[in-house]
Parts: C-alpha cells; sequence; structure tokens
C-alpha cells in the first residue's frame, strides 16, 4: 500500500492498513527506509481520482490533501541476520535515486 505521509493521528485511524507491516516486528527482521522523492503537484491532481471503495480509501484520500513537498519513501524488511542485504538494497535504491531527477518517481 502507498500511502502520502500520514499526518499525526492519523494511524490510529489506518491500523489496519499498517498491519501488513506488524509481521516484520514478530519476525525480528530488520527494516529500513530510503526517501526516493517528494509529493509535487501533479501527485495532488492525481489524488483526485483515487478510488473510495471503501472508509479506508476516503479516508487516505482525505488525508492526503495538501501533502506537496513531503517526502515518499520505501521500506524493505531483511530476515534476521541478513542485515547486511538490506543495507545494500537501502544503498542501491539510494544510489540509484540519486541519478533521477528529483521530481521523477519510480
Amino acid at each position: 500500500m502507498a500511502v502520502y505521509p500520514m499526518k499525526h493521528g492519523m494511524p490510529n485511524q489506518l491500523f489496519a492498513g499498517c498491519c501488513y507491516t506488524a509481521v516484520f516486528n514478530l519476525l525480528d527482521f530488520a527494516a529500513g527506509v530510503v526517501p526516493l522523492t517528494k509529493v509535487n503537484e501533479k501527485d495532488e491532481e492525481e489524488l483526485r481520482s483515487y478510488p473510495e471503495i471503501d472508509p479506508w480509501d476516503r479516508l487516505i484520500k482525505s488525508d492526503s490533501k495538501d501533502c506537496v513537498g513531503l517526502p515518499v519513501g520505501v521500506q524493505i524488511a531483511v530476515p534476521p541476520y541478513r542485515e547486511e542485504l538490506g543495507l545494500r538494497l537501502l544503498k542501491d535504491i539510494e544510489a540509484n535515486r540519486e541519478r533521477k531527477a528529483d521530481d521523477e518517481v519510480y
């Protein structure tokens, strides 16, 4: 699930959308995050056509307004004792990001 950075208090309302990451904590996986780009005006405009199929979609859509300039990142998780792989993945993602234009999204 890709969403903009959430405002304070919003994760409490979207707990079901975040539960898929809880398994990584339960299994003691290492995780890391690296920023890729920032929300821009085009993203805000495309938000208007975001589907509103269920209450979660409506909540995400309403919370995602006025986010221009906020970071958009990717999170990776690796099994125990594979931390070096996770760091390598983050390093590769970051190196590739630096070759892209600031407003380009993968």
